[in-house]
């Protein structure tokens, strides 16, 4: 029980980082924002099904 609790706060701490990627990366006006974001995206995607 306290194993997937604590899964579940991982993971929704990695999708808050991941979020803070993608916000960095759109703000992030040079040429390697297009290999973030992609990148952040695929990490916040698994977390919100």
């Amino acid at each position: 029980m306290l194993h997937l609790f604590l899964l579940r706060i991982v993971k929704r701490t990695l999708g808050l980082v991941c979020a803070k990627f993608i916000v960095f990366s759109q703000f992030w006006a040079q040429p390697g924002a297009e290999v973030v974001e992609p990148i952040a995206y695929h990490c916040y995607l698994p977390t919100h099904r």
